[in-house]
């Protein structure tokens, strides 16, 4: 389950970043690590030369029911690398479980939880209100 999450994550990642609003999403799950992460770092270099400022990446973990230290790994080091572009990093769908390992972590304090993925992009990102 990690590895596929690792994959969904960096795709979502190169995604969100790399489409249009409007655009329809594909979804892969059979790429390697290796090349979603080279997928996700190519769209933020082309967004980046293109002008395009990356205000939010969300990461849906709606259907992700385990995480492992490596997958949180890669959306903290994601929220870090973005924080120095004045972007964010916020996760969708977030099962109790995983919210729980989250607020263990305090990684609650570092990166904000919506309900849905269209949430956190209405948001831009930013801590919803309680």
């Amino acid at each position: 389950m990690s590895v596929m999450f690792n994959r969904l994550a960096l795709v979502a990642l190169a995604c969100a970043v790399a489409a249009p609003a409007g655009a329809q999403l594909v979804q892969r799950k059979d790429l390697s690590y290796a090349v979603a992460k080279t997928a996700a770092e190519n769209a933020l270099d082309d967004c980046k030369t293109k002008g395009y400022a990356v205000s939010v990446v969300v990461v849906d973990l709606g259907r992700v029911r385990q995480i492992t230290s490596r997958a949180l790994g890669a959306i903290v080091d994601s929220t870090n690398r973005l924080a120095q572009r004045q972007g964010r990093v916020a996760v969708a769908g977030v099962s109790t479980r995983i919210q729980k390992v989250m607020d263990t972590l305090k990684l609650s304090t570092l990166i904000a939880s919506f309900e849905s993925a269209q949430a956190a992009i209405d948001a831009k990102g930013s801590r919803p209100a309680n």
